[in-house]
């Protein structure tokens, strides 16, 4: 029996090209993503949307994997600012697992 865990990824870049990279990126690991959003000073955003898979189910370890797969991506370009976060989690507060700019393992190892 599982329970749900919510992770989602927010991820913004002032250049529209790169961006879409990073979106056909996300997509193409068959994560749920929205569309590019424009924001002010000539940002762009989309999200990657938590998946809805139960924790330790085959679904959710694979999104996890996808994830990690798509952070490890943006990590070596180095020109997105990025945050993973983890929410709705029953079994503690919400936590940002990993962000733009920081180097440190993830919270989340599961």
């Amino acid at each position: 029996m599982g329970y749900i865990r919510h992770h989602a990824i927010i991820v913004t870049c002032s250049e529209s090209d790169l961006l879409i990279a990073a979106h056909k990126k996300a997509e193409s690991l068959e994560l749920p993503v929205t569309p590019i959003v424009p924001v002010a000073n000539f940002y762009y955003s989309f999200c990657v949307v938590p998946d809805g898979g139960k924790e330790g189910w085959g679904w959710s370890n694979k999104m996890n994997e996808m994830r990690v797969s798509f952070i490890e991506w943006m990590r070596h370009i180095h020109l997105y600012d990025w945050v993973e976060v983890l929410f709705g989690d029953e079994q503690g507060p919400a936590q940002i697992l990993g962000q733009s700019g920081v180097t440190t393992p993830r919270a989340d190892k599961d």
